[in-house]
C-alpha cells in the first residue's frame, strides 16, 4: 500500500471549503463512501502518514462532484496546493529559484510527501523540461492531472511565463512511467 502525508488531504479539503464555500464540502461527503466520510471525519496530520488509494478517491470525487467528471478541475486543485505550500520553507526558496532548479527542488522534496515513486528530470533546452515519474504506488490520470497543475504553478513562482505542462504518456493509460514535458517562456 502506497501512502503520502496529510497536508495532501489538508490541501484538497481547503480547495474544497475555499473555492466551494456553499455546498461544496455537502456534496463532496454525499458523493464518498462511508469509509472514506468516516476517515475524513477524523483528525489528519499534515505529517502523518496516509493511503495513497483514499486521496485518489477523494480528488476522483472532487472533480467528479465540483467539476465536470474529466479531471479538468485537478489541475486547479494542483495550483491551489502549490499556492499554499508557498507558504512553507520550501517558498523562499523558489522566489530565489530558477525555473529549471524549481522543479528540481519539488522532484527532490517529493520522498517528503510520498512514499513511492521515483522522479528523473532532464533539461531539453533552455526552456523544457522532460520529467519522468517511475515506480509511483498508483496508476491513475487523476494524479498526473493535480501534479500538473501543482508544478506548473511552482514554475510560475519562479518566474516563468506562459508555462505549458503536457502529459503524453501516463501508466494509468498502459505506459511503463508517467512522462511530462514543461516549456516556458522567460
Amino acid at each position: 500500500m502506497a501512502r503520502l502525508t496529510g497536508v495532501n488531504f489538508s490541501n484538497a479539503l481547503a480547495f474544497v471549503r475555499e473555492r466551494f464555500p456553499h455546498e461544496g464540502m455537502v456534496q463532496l461527503l454525499a458523493r464518498l463512501s462511508p469509509a472514506d466520510r468516516a476517515f475524513l471525519a477524523g483528525e489528519i496530520r499534515d505529517a502523518e502518514w496516509y493511503d495513497l488509494g483514499a486521496y485518489l478517491r477523494l480528488i476522483r470525487t472532487i472533480d467528479a462532484t465540483l467539476g465536470a467528471g474529466d479531471l479538468s478541475l485537478l489541475p486547479v486543485l494542483g495550483r491551489f496546493e502549490a499556492e499554499r505550500d508557498r507558504n512553507t520553507v520550501q517558498g523562499l526558496f523558489l522566489r530565489i529559484a530558477s525555473p529549471t532548479w524549481a522543479v528540481r527542488l519539488v522532484t527532490e522534496f517529493w520522498g517528503q510527501f510520498h512514499d513511492s515513486g521515483r522522479w528523473t528530470v532532464r533539461r531539453e533546452g533552455e526552456t523544457t523540461l522532460h520529467g519522468v515519474l517511475e515506480d509511483f504506488g498508483a496508476a491513475d490520470p487523476a494524479m498526473c492531472a493535480e501534479l500538473c497543475g501543482y508544478i506548473a504553478r511552482v514554475m510560475e513562482f519562479a518566474g516563468a511565463q506562459q508555462v505549458v505542462m503536457k502529459h503524453p504518456e501516463c501508466r494509468g493509460h498502459g505506459a511503463s512511467a508517467c512522462h511530462f514535458l514543461l516549456t516556458w517562456q522567460r
